[in-house]
């Protein structure tokens, strides 16, 4: 999942009505919104939005927040909507991997790449756990 900061600072509280009546109109909900408070005043100071992630970025129009995650490469490309400029305004969490028991797989069961470097052949020598 990646979120991204879209408000800051004293624009937030005010901005918020405006942003949530956006993303309403693009399909996303107050479900994709995180909103911090200062510790200090205990007014919005930060508010972050869930894009969403799309296998590829063809039909991404440019008021939609879509992103597309190139694992081969560990690159993130955004569609659509560009994230605002910041430091530290785009934060990726909940990496998965794996797939628990379902997701092993026995000794050889690996015989293809579907990205990534060239090879003749490719096997799994061990199972996975």
């Amino acid at each position: 999942m990646i979120e991204v900061r879209e408000l800051e600072g004293a624009r937030a509280a005010v901005e918020l009505p405006l942003l949530l009546q956006d993303l309403q109109a693009h399909g996303m909900s107050a479900a994709d919104v995180r909103t911090v408070r200062d510790r200090r005043t205990g007014e919005i100071g930060q508010v972050w939005v869930r894009w969403q992630e799309r296998p590829h970025l063809f039909f991404s129009n440019p008021a939609d927040r879509h992103y597309v995650i190139e694992r081969t490469r560990g690159r993130v490309r955004f569609g659509g909507r560009i994230p605002t400029a910041g430091v530290d305004n785009v934060l990726a969490r909940a990496y998965r991997a794996g797939g628990g028991l379902a997701g092993n797989v026995r000794v050889g069961a690996i015989s293809q790449l579907l990205a990534g470097v060239m090879a003749k052949e490719v096997t799994n020598p061990r199972a996975a756990e």
